[in-house]
Parts: structure tokens; C-alpha cells; sequence
């Protein structure tokens, strides 16, 4: 929805524009004078087609990143080659060994030796699947209930 009214926002500037304005802003977008041939309809329409697809190509160099928010008193164990992995989530961060670090990917990376989601690794559900798995435990709950009552 942002982007449509970035779009339309951006035709809007260019829907004002005077003729040589356009033709000034089709050089610092895309390097090169216009043919003459080109109506101002034209260039409108192809210089919001490039900034649409500049936002587009933009978004998808960022995608949105799950963001985990530590909660204190959480511990959580993950055994990597024979040695278990202790790993508190305190206010200011995750401590481990006594280090304190900024997410779990840094301490999923202090241990590992390389990259690596630090959410995966040590088995943090989303709230998606918790969600989920709620609804999963109750209908199963029902079930077991209405097979008792028979």
C-alpha cells in the first residue's frame, strides 16, 4: 500500500511537470537525452514504471526480517558436536558464557564458526507456529473429550 502511494505521489510530481522538466528528469534517471519523438505522456509513463520497479527491486534486497524481542528468564540448550549450548535471554540481550550478545544469529555464529539463523538454530518458534500448534493441542484436546464421553 506504501509503495502505490509512493507511486502515485511520484506521478503526481511528474503529472506537473513541464516538458523540458520531464526531459531533465529522464537524463538523471537514466543517463541519456530523450528521443524527440517522445511525447510528455510518454515519459510520464515510462520514468513511473522505472520508479515503481526501483522500489520493487529495493524491497525485495530487504525482506522483512522476523524480529525476535528477548524475553528474561528464558534459557535454551542446543547440543552442537557433543557439547550442550546454554544460551539466556536477559533485557539488554542473549548471554552466553557469560558474554552478552545482540541476537541469537551472534551467538548461533560464535559457535558454529559461520553465518547462520540464529532462530533456527536454536529451535525458536515463530509466533505463526505457536499460533498453530495452540490451535493443533486444543482440537486434539476436543477430540480426547468427546471420545471419553462415549
Amino acid at each position: 500500500m506504501l509503495n502505490l502511494i509512493k507511486l502515485i505521489n511520484s506521478t503526481g510530481e511528474l503529472h506537473h511537470m513541464s516538458s523540458q522538466q520531464l526531459r531533465q528528469k529522464w537524463v538523471e534517471t537514466f543517463g541519456v537525452r530523450p528521443h524527440n519523438a517522445y511525447s510528455c505522456d510518454y515519459m510520464r509513463k515510462r520514468l513511473s514504471e522505472y520508479e515503481n520497479y526501483r522500489q520493487e527491486k529495493e524491497e525485495d534486497r530487504h525482506p522483512k526480517r522476523r524480529k525476535y524481542t528477548p524475553r528474561p528468564g528464558i534459557k535454551r540448550t542446543r547440543r552442537y558436536k557433543g557439547e550442550d549450548h546454554v544460551v539466556a535471554e536477559v533485557e539488554d540481550g542473549f548471554e552466553y558464557r557469560g558474554k552478552l550478545y545482540e541476537s541469537y544469529s551472534a551467538v548461533a555464529q560464535r559457535i558454529t564458526g559461520h553465518r547462520i539463523s540464529g532462530l533456527h538454530f536454536f529451535g525458536v518458534p515463530n509466533e505463526e507456529s505457536l499460533e498453530l500448534d495452540e490451535n493443533v493441542l486444543l482440537r486434539h484436546r476436543e477430540r480426547r473429550h468427546q471420545r471419553l464421553k462415549k
